[in-house]
């Protein structure tokens, strides 16, 4: 095996446990085992560090902020080293393309790795911004084994540039719709993530969130989530309405989709969302 665990941090609370590995270029990687309603997920990241920039994410602010992407063989052994630590216990188990890395961006990789672990994992999703080329090969190959958790943290792409940087492969809001449209259609899971903050949950806003939502014309999901303690100063700021306002305004605007609120777990280990840091825990 040519990496090695480094570090494991435990939450006290929950049990969910954050993995520090070492690659040979002297770099690492995190990962997690987060353990949540009765379910066991496998978080794991595609690419040491991230080329997308999102503000509100720690990884952004590692440095270098990305080095390269992981290796189909570099996943498989990872995975299987994180499901020997995951007692024998019956749980469902949750395998989730969704920490540092845009998993659209090392695609042959995540994808090999899926097909090794379909039959022994319950289920399989990757969460991405959406990369343009990615999303065209995976609707002309037709295949809907991985679950999408789609980052649209904006009712328009002037509201995404403000989390998202964008760039020329970056997925535009219709672009992500498009996509959402035909890989319900070819049978696939799709979930729209949207985190919250002052700027893209005005009224005007959640009518036009509400507006792409409906338009879709098909039952799927959007899950809401606040900011995480990244321990940077992003200078972003939460919504003034709370979580359950905003809530129920969108399920009163959208009563064929399901509408929820994303729990936070793992927090104290830093598994939460957008706080897998790369190469700042060193330093801790």
């Amino acid at each position: 095996m040519y990496w090695s665990v480094s570090k494991v941090h435990i939450d006290p609370v929950s049990g969910s446990r954050l993995f520090v590995i070492n690659l040979p270029e002297r770099c690492f990687i995190e990962c997690a085992i987060i353990n949540h309603k009765d379910q066991v997920h496998i978080c794991m990241s595609t690419q040491v560090g991230c080329p997308v920039g999102c503000k509100h994410c720690a990884t952004t602010y590692s440095s270098p902020q990305f080095i390269r992407s992981l290796s189909t063989q570099e996943l498989i052994s990872m995975v299987e080293y994180l499901l020997m630590q995951i007692p024998a216990n019956g749980l469902p188990i949750i395998l989730s393309f969704s920490g540092h890395g845009e998993p659209l961006l090392n695609w042959k990789a995540v994808y090999e790795c899926s097909i090794y672990f379909i039959d022994k994992v319950n289920r399989l999703y990757a969460t991405t911004v959406g990369i343009k080329s990615t999303m065209k090969y995976i609707l002309e190959v037709g295949t809907y084994i991985i679950d999408f958790y789609l980052s649209l943290h904006g009712s328009s792409d002037k509201e995404r540039d403000v989390l998202i940087p964008p760039f020329s492969e970056r997925a535009t809001i219709s672009d992500l719709f498009a996509f959402a449209s035909e890989y319900l259609d070819l049978g696939g899971r799709i979930v729209f993530n949207y985190i919250l903050t002052d700027y893209n949950s005005t009224d005007h806003s959640l009518d036009r969130l509400a507006n792409c939502l409906n338009n879709l014309g098909r039952q799927s999901e959007i899950r809401l989530a606040g900011l995480n303690n990244i321990g940077i100063n992003t200078g972003i700021k939460p919504p003034v309405r709370t979580q359950e306002e905003i809530l129920h305004i969108l399920q009163n605007k959208c009563p064929n989709m399901n509408v929820r609120i994303s729990q936070v777990v793992g927090n104290i280990c830093g598994v939460a969302c957008g706080q897998l840091r790369a190469g700042l825990l060193d330093t801790d």
